[in-house]
């Protein structure tokens, strides 16, 4: 592959020839031909996004909620600017009540032909190969979390998507004071991932901007839980299997559940996940 001027292809992604293609350095070098030069398999087929009205997400009054926080690592060999969560049928961007405030935010909500997409972006500070970002969501009405599992995750550049974010999602199955645990890998997948899980039970909720990998041992500690190993080694999730369950006794204020995603051994996501009764 062509490595000349990489640094520069890095930091100066504009239109430099005025042709509505964005350059890469240089007036010979566009975005589209950068992308034909790769040698990755795509692992899914990129959906192609209809015309969408986007606007930005508003914080309503929840009840029973689920957070969402996931660390995302672009191992791809291009920048990306932009992440983006297609939702299948059946979602309603009603179920979304607020979001972690970082890279990309606030996020923004459209319909496509298949369902609702979650974009988030952040041109002024690209993500470069090998870099991580942490994005995160609220949901609300405990009896939709079962039916949102089927989610794809992409990387675009300017709002057009190019490459595929190997992220299975986790939902919830509420019964009394039971809960069960769900993941699932969408089908849009081509590629098997592994998962490493954990889960805690906690007396009393923890924030979304608390829940961070790197700070979650101790978040966990301070509210009295602590983190239990379920899966000794990593576990395959095929794309369009039936959802890993995992049963969970909860008699407490919240139950979280962590995951670590896996693809050709090397950790691409990781989630932690909280239910608030």
């Amino acid at each position: 592959n062509d490595s000349a001027g990489l640094e520069t292809v890095r930091v100066n992604v504009v239109d430099l020839d005025g042709d509505g293609m964005l350059n890469l350095g240089t007036t010979g070098r566009e975005i589209r031909f950068a992308m034909s030069e790769s040698r990755i398999e795509p692992l899914i087929a990129i959906p192609i996004i209809p015309d969408i009205v986007l606007r930005p997400l508003t914080p309503v009054v929840t009840g029973t909620r689920a957070l969402v926080n996931i660390d995302i690592v672009n191992i791809w060999p291009e920048l990306v600017d932009d992440i983006e969560l297609i939702f299948y049928e059946p979602f309603s961007s009603e179920w979304i009540s607020d979001w972690y405030d970082g890279w990309g935010a606030p996020p923004e909500i459209g319909r496509t032909s298949e369902g609702t997409r979650v974009r988030w972006s952040s041109p002024r500070m690209p993500v470069l190969p090998e870099q991580s970002v942490h994005i995160g969501l609220e949901l609300t009405g405990e009896q939709q979390f079962e039916s949102i599992l089927n989610v794809a995750a992409l990387w675009s550049i300017g709002g057009q998507p190019i490459f595929p974010i190997p992220l299975p999602w986790q939902s919830w199955r509420i019964d009394g004071n039971e809960v069960v645990d769900l993941i699932f890998l969408s089908p849009a997948l081509r590629e098997t991932v592994q998962i490493r899980r954990w889960f805690a039970v906690v007396p009393e909720p923890i924030p979304l901007n608390r829940l961070l990998w790197e700070e979650s041992e101790a978040t966990v500690q301070e509210m009295g839980g602590r983190w239990l190993l379920v899966d000794n080694r990593p576990v395959n999730l095929y794309p369009g299997q039936d959802p890993l369950e995992l049963l969970i006794s909860a008699d407490a204020a919240a139950v979280l559940v962590r995951y670590e995603v896996l693809w050709n051994e090397a950790v691409v996501t990781r989630m932690i996940n909280e239910l608030i009764f």
